[in-house]
């Protein structure tokens, strides 16, 4: 077991622009002991003996190759499950899905597109699938569903791909879900091929424009417990580039603790039961906002 390398402030300082210019994640001050702990056995591994060298080493690659993903690995906190924030799901299963199938049905659309921006090792995508799947399994024979999951983090991205779980991800998972979707193996569930075959994902920065707009268009986004990660000049980025790309009447919902407050956007604020969302009005309006003016 490797002890802890202490990092200098002026050290801690350097990383935390580093990242941030690189991925737009804002390393706070009271993430400083995390970090130490976090990239001491990283840089053991690597055969540095503190941080500035790790530094040095890191501004000669360029922010390229595989140790920012590595160090990106590190600093990002991936603890997810399926079926997280019951109200928001309800909000999409009873409004927002009937909402977008009608739309689609009447203007002969036939493909309904979904982008899961930070969705981690893929339980937030499938959960959708599943839903979809489940209850709206005779409109997904006139309109084809395309969920898009992104993440920064190499690492997860694959772990999504192979969608396997352990228990403690699947703690909200109702009886029929997990009989009609998983299979038991040792420890882990498997997800079925049916769900895993509508979900693909994509190694995306959130505050890359190019990145993001190279995914195309959507009906509806979710982008939860990402924000919080980033300062306001890079939230107002993402929120700009979430608005490009989602199609006129379509939804964005950020995490259940989060807001807009304070960003200026486009979207019109819509009040669901005990949740709340954004949508990209119809016809572009003539000013942008601040959620509370």
């Amino acid at each position: 077991m490797h002890s802890a390398i202490t990092i200098t402030d002026e050290s801690f300082a350097e990383l935390r622009d580093y990242v941030y210019h690189h991925s737009g994640i804002y390393l706070t001050e009271n993430k400083k002991r995390l970090l130490e702990k976090r990239m001491s056995s990283r840089l053991s591994t690597l055969g540095f003996g503190d941080f500035s060298a790790y530094l040095k080493h890191l501004k000669q690659l360029s922010g390229q190759g595989k140790e920012l993903n590595s160090l990106i690995d590190i600093v990002t906190v991936n603890e997810t499950s399926f079926f997280r924030n019951e109200f928001q799901l309800k909000a999409l299963e009873n409004v927002v899905f009937p909402e977008i199938f009608e739309k689609k049905t009447s203007n002969n659309d036939q493909l309904f597109r979904i982008l899961c921006v930070g969705c981690s090792s893929g339980e937030e995508p499938y959960t959708l699938a599943m839903i979809l799947n489940h209850r709206f399994s005779e409109k997904l024979k006139e309109v084809k569903v395309e969920i898009i999951g992104t993440d920064i983090s190499q690492q997860v991205v694959k772990r999504a791909y192979e969608g396997i779980y352990k228990e403690f991800s699947l703690k909200n998972v109702e009886r029929e879900y997990l009989q009609k979707y998983f299979t038991r193996r040792g420890d882990n569930f498997v997800l079925n091929q049916d769900i895993r075959r509508v979900v693909h994902f994509r190694q995306v920065s959130t505050i890359d424009e190019s990145q993001m707009k190279s995914l195309g268009m959507f009906d509806l986004i979710l982008c939860r417990n990402v924000l919080i990660y980033f300062k306001q000049e890079s939230k107002t980025k993402a929120v700009n580039t979430l608005y490009q790309i989602l199609n006129p009447g379509g939804y964005l919902f950020v995490g259940h603790s989060e807001s807009l407050y304070g960003i200026e956007h486009e979207f019109r604020f819509v009040h669901f039961v005990k949740a709340i969302g954004y949508q990209k009005p119809d016809l572009p309006e003539r000013k942008s906002h601040r959620e509370g003016d």
